[in-house]
């Protein structure tokens, strides 16, 4: 377990210096420690995945954006609150156009842990095109207004206040979307 922690680091950190035949190893090698049982490799694998991007037509940044929205999917991730927002943001950071409708879906998610970390995972995508940009502020903007009117509704609910604070704390505020408070 230990040597596939490392060497899952290791990789990425060599990443941009491997050629296409070693790049499609690796690609494999992270897929095999994401279906394995070990959290810690998988882990150690979400956070590595976002550094492996590039390559012509930013087709790494494709493959390694379907890994995670594979892993994403799986019962096992699903239970694990922590690793599912990892691999949100995981998704977010490598911002290729694939990862955004599934951030974006995961919005309406039942998790507000989730919903938080795939607000932030939608930060990644300040970069993008205005199209891109007001796509996310908008589903934003639908969940910050449904959290600031439950508050607002039910001003003594701390479970409401938490949810709007984690919403706040998270991507929204990439996007300044609590200026329309």
């Amino acid at each position: 377990e230990q040597d596939q922690i490392h060497f899952v680091k290791l990789l990425a950190d060599k990443w941009a210096s491997a050629d296409e035949k070693q790049r499609k190893e690796i690609f494999d090698l992270c897929d095999k420690n994401l279906k394995g049982r070990s959290q810690p490799v998988k882990d150690a694998t979400v956070e590595a995945l976002p550094k492996m991007n590039g390559g012509e037509k930013d087709k790494d940044a494709e493959t390694a954006t379907k890994l995670l929205v594979d892993e994403r999917g799986r019962k096992t991730t699903e239970e694990n609150a922590q690793h599912f927002g990892n691999v949100c943001r995981a998704i977010g950071k490598l911002h290729h156009p694939k990862g955004m409708p599934v951030l974006l879906k995961l919005l309406n998610y039942k998790d507000f842990d989730v919903i938080a970390a795939a607000a932030e995972g939608l930060g990644g995508y300040r970069e993008a095109g205005i199209e891109v940009k007001r796509e996310i502020v908008g589903e934003l903007l639908k969940i910050y207004t449904d959290a600031v009117n439950a508050v607002n509704g039910n001003p003594r609910d701390n479970n409401l206040k938490d949810r709007l604070g984690k919403i706040r704390s998270a991507g929204v505020s990439n996007y300044n979307v609590h200026q329309f408070d």
